[in-house]
């Protein structure tokens, strides 16, 4: 589209030569349509000011021109012009920084093409510097193809500030400011945290408590992550070095360790052989000897590697999801002590802390460790991972977490140490260490553990010694009488109950535990007044109103047990010496129908009086010896691959007869079937505390601390085995491949 022609040239002239002497235009002062402007309202130009600025212009055009001049004389060349630029250095003119322009650096970075352009040079892969804000490459990725890209190297950093490092992350990653409030779902691996010496009080009870009292936090998850990616992880059961052992979590976590270490291996050759040759470089003999390993390693199937990595990736991604943060432990046990001798304790705690760096390198989870203070001189941390790309959220959930965590980890700090590895929620805050009383707090603590794991009469045992050191705490007295419900000593929980009330009025625990164990005796009208004092107390008490509508029938039932009724006593033969007899009653003034009653079934009653006393005795639970009842039953749930139910039926064994170690040593056995290598390891300590020549007991727990990677303990239970049966195979094969594994 043209122009039109009227418009006038508003292209400012260029000040050259020092003759040029063309006045400026005169500036007016411009004004709305229609206006006049009064003649006090034009605009005096400044000559001065204007005199000035035409006289700068004028002396800058000229020094240009003789510059430009005494760099192309006939004197001096091209060499000399470069020389000039290359010799002179960054100034400062009229405030400006000015770089001076090297030749060489731009011959470096880039070229001019035949435009005269300048083009910076491409690179096939670049490393971004956050904190210059600049782009940097490493030479090593020139010319690398995306198959053989280090996939197993990570960003990381520390901070002590949980805002620090939220902040630093943001920049590294270039993550959005934009906040999505959404739910997190906690899981605990229970699996990994069984690997580790630290009491489950100072990590997995810290992390649950801080979360409690937050919003946007569902109900914590527990689950074991060995056994899940075993059977979600196909490829890997190659790698198990035991066939059939693939579904077994210490073995697919080993598995798991193994190809990580080979793929790091792979990598690190790939891309640093060529430097670890030239570079000769003093590592120490540790690294060294990673080195060296990594340098002569050959893996044949590096496509099954990856695929185990690619498969275990989708397995924990489909695991978190968007909202899911799994809770592991960042490191097994403390590290053996520097240049110590024990080579097998340096191999042991590797392993175990392979197997837990595992699950993040091999998934591609991001990860937060945080610190939890101490347990005895060694430092406790708890890791944080969250799904591939879930940076952000990460970081976030960390931030909001952190003060609370720090905490909860002081509390526990301050705790009485529990004496269990359950991880236990302890009942009481410390207030004072003082001698009876804080001894007195450890023995309750102590009994609240092995409630807890059902050892109904060690329980007893402890709170008793608890009330011992304070008699004048109701709360050691309610303790002992809920555990003498389990073992149905009914009496003695009443009367403990009793001293808890005379110690504490308001004991509302007490009060549900006495009305139990005297209902229990039949004693119902002083069972149901205890019930309704507990609602008096806390009128919700869910328990109580229970108990309280179940008394009222059963006092209905008793009240007609006592009023005038027709009864008829019928022999049934003997049992033993003793001879045997049921009663029929019916409503009062009913005679007749009773007796008529009796006449029609009493025949067949004789009858079947005399198949049972033909039959050989059987003892069932209620019968002698129920304990062994419940082993048998326990037994034939254990052949029938029943595990679960065979654990039901040897619990219920261990309560009626807790002294025996068959029971324990057989639980074992279901536990080591299921897989729960901490509950097998424990039950088989019982049962030989019980019985220490327990050759079972000490094969079991050989095998559990075994799959526990905790090689050294396992060896020397089958060592043990072996002294007590020499000739015991399974001892002999165990403790021959335990050798294999320790070296």
């Amino acid at each position: 589209m043209a122009e039109s022609s009227s418009r006038k040239n508003l292209k400012r002239s260029f000040l050259e030569d020092e003759d040029s002497d063309k006045q400026p235009p005169e500036k007016r002062v411009r004004f709305p349509k229609g206006k006049k402007p009064k003649p006090e309202q034009i605009v005096e130009e400044d000559t001065v000011a204007r005199r000035q600025a035409r006289d700068a212009a004028l002396e800058r055009a000229r020094l240009r021109n003789l510059n430009t001049a005494s760099l192309f004389t006939d004197d001096d060349g091209i060499d000399q012009a470069e020389e000039i630029y290359e010799n002179d250095g960054n100034r400062t003119e009229d405030g400006i920084q000015i770089e001076a322009f090297s030749l060489d650096r731009e011959k470096e970075e880039g070229y001019f093409d035949a435009d005269g352009n300048y083009v910076e040079y491409v690179r096939e892969k670049e490393d971004k510097d956050a904190w210059l804000d600049s782009i940097e490459m490493n030479p090593m990725y020139i010319g690398r193809s995306a198959a053989n890209d280090t996939g197993m190297e990570e960003d990381g950093w520390f901070a002590r500030d949980p805002s620090v490092l939220c902040q630093v992350g943001h920049a590294l990653l270039n993550l959005s400011a934009v906040t999505h409030k959404r739910q997190r779902s906690l899981i605990f691996a229970d699996d990994l945290f069984d690997l580790s010496d630290v009491p489950k009080q100072k990590s997995v009870h810290v992390v649950r408590k801080a979360i409690e009292n937050l919003s946007g936090y569902q109900a914590p998850k527990h689950m074991n992550v060995g056994q899940y990616v075993a059977s979600n992880v196909p490829s890997l059961a190659e790698f198990c070095e035991k066939p059939g052992t693939s579904q077994d979590s210490a073995s697919s976590l080993k598995a798991l360790a193994s190809v990580m270490l080979s793929i790091q291996r792979h990598e690190f050759k790939t891309n640093h052989e060529e430097w670890s040759q030239t570079c000769k470089s003093f590592l120490g003999p540790r690294f060294s000897s990673d080195v060296v390993t990594a340098l002569k390693s050959r893996n044949e199937n590096i496509k099954s590697l990856y695929r185990v990595k690619t498969e275990t990736r989708a397995t924990i991604q489909s695991l978190l999801k968007e909202d899911g943060i799994l809770v592991i432990p960042t490191v097994a046990d403390p590290p053996p002590k520097l240049n110590t001798k024990n080579k097998n304790a340096v191999n042991e705690f590797l392993d175990r802390n392979y197997a837990l760096a595992s699950i993040a390198s091999m998934s591609g989870c991001c990860q937060v460790t945080v610190p939890l203070g101490k347990h005895g001189d060694s430092p406790i941390s708890v890791s944080f991972l969250a799904y591939y790309g879930g940076d952000k959220f990460l970081l976030d959930t960390i931030l909001e977490v952190y003060a609370s965590l720090q905490d909860q980890a002081d509390i526990a700090a301050s705790l009485a140490p529990v004496t269990d590895s359950n991880g236990i929620e302890p009942s009481e805050v410390m207030k004072e260490k003082g001698n009876a009383a804080y001894k007195g707090r450890q023995w309750n603590k102590a009994g609240n553990a092995a409630y807890k794991g059902r050892q109904w009469n060690k329980a007893v045992s402890c709170y008793t010694e608890a009330i011992k050191l304070n008699g004048a705490n109701a709360t050691y007295f309610c303790n002992r009488a809920a555990a003498y419900l389990e073992l149905g000593r009914f009496q003695q929980a009443e009367e403990d109950c009793t001293e808890a009330i005379l110690i504490d009025k308001k004991n509302v625990k007490a009060y549900l535990r006495r009305g139990t164990a005297r209902e229990s005796l039949i004693r119902y009208k002083e069972s149901a007044a205890d019930f309704k004092h507990a609602l008096v107390l806390e009128p919700q008490n869910k328990t109580a109103k229970i108990a309280e509508k179940r008394l009222r029938k059963l006092m209905t039932i008793f009240r007609f047990s006592t009023t005038p009724k027709a009864k008829v006593t019928i022999p049934l033969g003997k049992h033993g010496e003793s001879p045997i007899s049921v009663s029929f009653l019916a409503y009062y003034g009913g005679d007749k129908f009773l007796l008529d009653t009796i006449l029609e079934v009493y025949a067949s009653l004789q009858d079947q009086a005399d198949i049972a006393a033909s039959l050989a005795p059987v003892n069932d639970s209620n019968g002698i010896e129920p304990s062994e009842v419940m082993k048998e039953k326990g037994n034939a749930a254990y052949k029938g691959r029943q595990w679960n139910k065979a654990v039901s039926c040897y619990t219920e064994a261990i309560k009626l007869n807790g002294a025996n170690a068959t029971y324990f040593c057989n639980r074992a056995a279901a536990y080591l079937e299921l897989g729960r290598f901490q509950q097998a390891e424990e039950d088989c300590t019982e049962a030989i505390l019980i019985d220490k020549k327990n050759v079972k007991a000490y094969l079991r727990r050989g095998t559990a601390r075994e799959s526990l990677i905790r090689y050294k303990e396992s060896a020397a239970d089958f060592k043990h085995a072996l002294v007590l049966e020499p000739q015991n195979k399974t001892a002999k094969i165990a403790e021959k491949r335990l050798r294999k594994l320790v070296s």
